[in-house]
């Protein structure tokens, strides 16, 4: 899903990829910008088992009427979609890709793609590894994501192997 004139899809993440370090290292031409954004309407949580764990998960959303969630929408090409596509297991049913309506801190209000996770994969009561931990908390660190939305992400990841 291609917008604009630039050949780029705006994608928002809420999870590891929040971290510039491993976003570039997937998707080496990314220009390295961002934009802060809120996605209405849904929730974040460690619910999406690992592929090789029993007890370790990765970060998820899911349609939740009253919440929301905060994250970055970066501009990513084709050949990074498809190397998101590859990291993220969309081939194999892991998570699924929507567009959303996302609204930046002054309301601008835009469609960005999103990886969801899908139903069959969910779990509750995963804990994640020191690994994505640190990725999680290198992106909130990188990204002025608001106070509270940090606190809530923090606390989740409370719990590691």
């Amino acid at each position: 899903v291609t917008l604009g004139d630039w050949s780029t899809t705006p994608v928002l993440h809420y999870g590891s990829n929040l971290d510039p370090y491993r976003l570039k290292e997937r998707c080496p031409d990314w220009d390295e910008l961002g934009l802060v954004v809120e996605l209405k309407g849904w929730s974040w949580a460690i619910d999406k088992k690992a592929y090789d764990s029993p007890i370790q998960g990765y970060a998820g959303i899911r349609h939740c009427p009253g919440s929301s969630i905060w994250g970055v929408v970066t501009h990513l090409s084709d050949d990074g979609i498809a190397e998101l596509d590859e990291r993220e297991g969309v081939r194999y049913g892991h998570y699924t890709k929507e567009m959303v309506a996302v609204s930046s801190a002054c309301g601008v209000i835009f469609d960005a793609l999103v990886y969801v996770t899908a139903p069959r994969h969910r779990r509750s009561g995963l804990v994640v590894s020191g690994s994505y931990r640190r990725h999680i908390l290198t992106g909130l660190d990188h990204w002025e994501l608001p106070a509270a939305w940090r606190s809530t992400v923090v606390a989740s990841l409370s719990t590691t192997t």
